[in-house]
C-alpha cells in the first residue's frame, strides 16, 4: 500500500445499511481503510463520511475542512457491499497509477 496510513471512513445511516458497510470495510479493505459508525463525523478523525440515507445527510453537521463527504443513495446491504467494494478497488487503482 503506498498510503502512510488507512483512509478512515465513517458510515452513517440506517443500522443495517451501516452494518453491511463495516463488514465489506473490513472483508474487502482491512489494509486500505478503518470504518467505523460510533465516531462523531465532525470530530475531525475520518477522511470521508458516508452517509447512506437521506435523512442522515440532511442531519449532518459542518465537517472540518479536511473530511469530505459523500452520498451513498444505497438501500441493500448487497448495494452497499458493490459501492465499498468500488471505493476501494478506486484506491487500488490510484495506488498502481502512483506507482508506475
Amino acid at each position: 500500500m503506498a498510503y502512510k496510513r488507512r483512509a478512515r471512513v465513517v458510515f452513517l445511516g440506517p443500522p443495517m445499511l451501516v452494518t453491511a458497510a463495516i463488514a465489506a470495510s473490513r472483508e474487502l479493505g482491512a489494509d486500505w481503510l478503518e470504518a467505523r459508525a460510533d465516531e462523531p463525523p465532525a470530530s475531525g478523525w475520518a477522511d470521508l463520511v458516508v452517509t447512506l440515507d437521506p435523512v442522515s445527510r440532511d442531519l449532518l453537521p459542518a465537517l472540518p475542512a479536511t473530511t469530505r463527504h459523500k452520498h451513498w443513495d444505497v438501500d441493500t446491504p448487497p448495494a452497499v457491499r458493490k459501492r465499498v467494494a468500488g471505493m476501494i478497488g478506486g484506491m487500488r487503482l490510484l495506488t498502481r497509477m502512483t506507482e508506475s
